[in-house]
C-alpha cells in the first residue's frame, strides 16, 4: 500500500502555517504459515510528514513487526517495534529534532 498528498489542518496552535505533504509505504507478507488457526504476516512501513511550521522538513516513521489474526476473522495483535526521527510537536520545541524508539502492541478488533 502507498500514499500521499498534501494537507491542511483547520485549528493549529501556536503557528499559522497549516499546510503539510505525507506519503508512506506499507509492505505486508503473505501468510507465514506458522499456525493453522492463526495467520501470522511480517510488514514494514514508513511514514514520511512534511509540515510547512518547520519548512517542509521531512519528519520520518519507521515501523516493523508481525501481526498475528484468527483465520476468517478481522480481529489481529500486532506487535511492532518503530523508530521516529523528525521535529518535536510541542510548541516551543518545533525547530528541535527528536529521535526515539518504541515497541507497540495494537490490537484490531
Amino acid at each position: 500500500r502507498a500514499y500521499g498528498g498534501p494537507c491542511f489542518l483547520i485549528d493549529t496552535a501556536p503557528s499559522p502555517k497549516r499546510w503539510g505533504l505525507q506519503a508512506g509505504l506499507e509492505v505486508m507478507s503473505e501468510d507465514l504459515r506458522w499456525a493453522r488457526n492463526y495467520p501470522i504476516r511480517a510488514y514494514a512501513g514508513e511514514d514520511l510528514q512534511m509540515p510547512e511550521r518547520v519548512g517542509f522538513n521531512p519528519n520520518s516513521r519507521l515501523a516493523a513487526g508481525v501481526e498475528i489474526g484468527r483465520a476468517g476473522s478481522r480481529k489481529a495483535v500486532r506487535a511492532q517495534v518503530g523508530y521516529y526521527s523528525g521535529h518535536s510537536y510541542y510548541g516551543q520545541f518545533q525547530a528541535d529534532r527528536e529521535h526515539f524508539a518504541d515497541f507497540s502492541l495494537i490490537f484490531d478488533l
